[in-house]
């Protein structure tokens, strides 16, 4: 199959994910679909297996799976998110300001989990950042002390909007467990 390179695009929600030309057509992977899905991964592998007939086809360059995994069609993948959002009722927010301050009830909301799944997250990202590792959430802009990183909790800790969007444009953070 004829293949270009790949570039990067950012949905409306402002998740970015990588696109493919294959034979003339716009391809995204999977985590590309989770994007224009506006869900976190083990959400949409549960959706594909509950509407297999209606799900964007995976496509493979030269007709196998190569070691990147498969390829949606980026205009099935849109039409699909949206016959999803009108039988389900929800629609994807538009992208926050990014000078907008959000505490965990507000990362929760923008991506999608769970309050509980919020704060274990947060819990885990901050072993990580004690580590010296990056977490699935970045280390706060507020209330969170670095140096005493026990003397806060993610109830006190607040992260800008902007700050959220380019730490999962950077390739961390994003995917929790589905909100049920």
């Amino acid at each position: 199959m004829n293949t270009t390179d790949t570039t990067t695009r950012t949905t409306e929600a402002g998740r970015a994910y990588v696109v493919r030309v294959i034979e003339g057509t716009e391809h995204t992977d999977h985590a590309g679909l989770c994007a224009i899905l506006g869900r976190d991964r083990s959400r949409v592998r549960a959706i594909e297996a509950a509407d297999p007939e209606h799900f964007p086809a995976a496509q493979w360059p030269d007709g196998r799976p190569p070691t990147g995994g498969a390829w949606y069609p980026i205009t099935e993948a849109q039409a699909y998110a949206r016959r999803y959002d009108e039988a389900t009722g929800r629609t994807i927010p538009a992208p926050a300001d990014p000078a907008e301050v959000l505490d965990i009830a507000g990362v929760a909301d923008a991506e999608g989990w769970t309050l509980k799944s919020a704060r274990e997250i947060a819990q885990q990202s901050r072993r990580a950042w004690r580590a010296g590792r990056p977490g699935r959430l970045p280390q706060p802009d507020e209330g969170y002390d670095p140096d005493d990183p026990a003397s806060s909790s993610p109830r006190d800790w607040r992260w800008t909007a902007g700050t959220l969007a380019a730490h999962v444009s950077a390739g961390r953070g994003g995917a929790g467990r589905p909100r049920t």
